[in-house]
């Protein structure tokens, strides 16, 4: 009996290098992996191209490769999209800079958020969610980053 393959979409935001241009937005692509979950890979200027209806009450994943403004340009934008739940996963050696971007006066702090927000961190790491794991990999570049890799149960 052949195995049955579930579909999900893989939707390209953003694909440009370091900034915008006229072919294109800086990185962001969202994984839209069942109809509760979606992992989004960096917050590019491209991540101001999701639609909100198809992020509002999901549970949102958002795995940050490094913290370069082409890819996380987005993070002040992630409440409008009003999820159910949203965790961050960033480099190990990144999680102290990343909160100092994730409060006052970068964005509406944390607590004031009408969802949870859970920053887990990552270097050479599996990262177990309900639906999906996140196998990360630490990558050679100018500052801490990590590659990922997403498996589907």
């Amino acid at each position: 009996m052949k195995e049955e393959t579930k579909a999900f979409e893989i939707v390209f935001y953003g694909t440009s290098g370091w900034f915008d241009s006229t072919s294109g937005a800086t990185n962001s692509v969202g994984v839209f992996v069942n109809d509760r979950d979606i992992v989004l890979f960096d917050l590019g200027t491209g991540v101001r191209k999701i639609d909100r209806e198809s992020v509002r009450d999901k549970n949102v994943t958002v795995m940050l490769s490094h913290l370069h403004l082409d890819h996380c340009y987005g993070l002040h934008i992630l409440p409008m999209f009003q999820p159910a739940s949203l965790t961050i996963v960033i480099h190990e050696s990144l999680k102290s800079y990343l909160e100092t971007l994730f409060s006052f006066p970068f964005v509406k702090p944390r607590e004031q958020l009408k969802f949870p927000v859970d920053i887990r961190v990552a270097k050479d790491t599996s990262l177990n969610f309900d639906n999906f794991t996140i196998k990360t990999q630490a990558l050679k570049h100018n500052t801490p980053v990590i590659g990922a890799q997403l498996q589907l149960e």
